[in-house]
């Protein structure tokens, strides 16, 4: 059973919402303007409400950031793997490649007269290939790595200035609460 109208007091009747007139004549809810500038609050519990939803506010806001700074974290370290795995597929064809020249030439050096020869510079080939390789995958690696870190690190610092700005934002509205209570009315 809901309490008589003379049950409820102004601070809560002032926050249930209006309604106003359209076109039609019937009444249309009217959400209040939380911007708007209301009379000075002088009921405690009012207070506690609007304090507990700019706090809400806060988690909320604060929570909807972390999964979306969660979810840049998470593309770019899947772009990092997948450029890793691509380079590594990459390096092992290269290498395979550079075998099977090895062999080839290996297999050619038996009909010649210094086949010994040409079975060192053959080696010696395959060899500063693979080092070639090794170095090269190194090299794009690190290029790759450095652009994940670069990716994290702005993410990160995204996050921060966010967070700065959504509790700035929280202690102002927890700043316009308090300005327009009016402190005579709280106290007996």
């Amino acid at each position: 059973m809901l309490p008589s109208v003379g049950h409820f007091s102004k601070a809560h009747i002032a926050c249930m919402p209006q309604t106003r007139t359209g076109k039609s004549g019937k009444g249309v809810p009217k959400l209040m303007d939380k911007d708007a500038e209301t009379k000075p609050a002088s009921d405690p519990g009012q207070i506690g409400v609007q304090l507990g939803e700019a706090y809400m506010k806060l988690g909320k806001s604060l929570h909807e950031g972390t999964l979306e700074n969660h979810k840049h974290l998470s593309e770019a370290a899947a772009s990092f793997a997948k450029a890793k795995q691509e380079l590594e597929s990459d390096t092992a064809k290269r290498a395979a490649e550079a075998y099977h020249d090895y062999v080839k030439r290996v297999q050619g050096a038996a009909a010649t007269e210094n086949a010994q020869h040409v079975l060192a510079e053959a080696y010696q080939n395959y060899a500063a290939t693979l080092a070639g390789l090794q170095e090269d995958a190194n090299r794009r690696l690190q290029e790759v790595y450095g652009e994940f870190v670069t990716k994290s690190s702005k993410t990160e610092e995204s996050a921060k200035k966010q967070a700065r700005k959504q509790y700035v934002d929280y202690l102002k509205s927890v700043q316009k609460i308090w300005s327009s209570v009016d402190m005579e009315a709280l106290v007996p």
